[in-house]
């Protein structure tokens, strides 16, 4: 079923790419790039069909830096009117031949900090890997 739905307000993020009905709920998905084309949000809005409008759910924010890019995973705060719980963050940087190092997060509410959950090496398939342990 198609069904027509006003779109949300692109401001930083490019228009809606996608809208999905689901079974809890009807979603749309909005993606914002730099000037190099590279993917810098996505977020996300559910439809309120009590109010007739979008709301803000949550986003994925993306930084670069030479060696890699960082992900952070945010909700919607009503209360500040922003994305100001960052709950999840995961790095993913250029390692010695072409490896990959990944490092995941958890926001730490009480010290507002991240902690660290996870931290792994990720090969590109030809590569062979012999054996490694990332220890904490």
């Amino acid at each position: 079923t198609i069904r027509s739905y006003p779109l949300p307000a692109p401001g930083r993020v490019h228009p809606v790419a996608a809208v999905h009905e689901e079974a809890h709920g009807t979603v749309a998905v909005g993606f914002g790039v730099d000037d190099e084309e590279r993917l810098v949000q996505k977020e996300v809005w559910n439809w309120n069909s009590q109010k007739m409008e979008w709301q803000k759910s949550h986003c994925w924010n993306y930084t670069y830096v030479e060696e890699g890019y960082t992900v952070e995973f945010a909700c919607w705060n009503c209360k500040d009117a922003s994305y100001s719980c960052h709950m999840k963050k995961q790095e993913v940087n250029e390692g010695i031949d072409g490896t990959l190092v990944v490092t995941q997060y958890i926001r730490n509410q009480a010290n507002n900090d991240w902690q660290l959950t996870e931290s792994y090496l990720m090969l590109r398939p030809d590569d062979v890997l012999l054996a490694t342990t990332l220890m904490n």
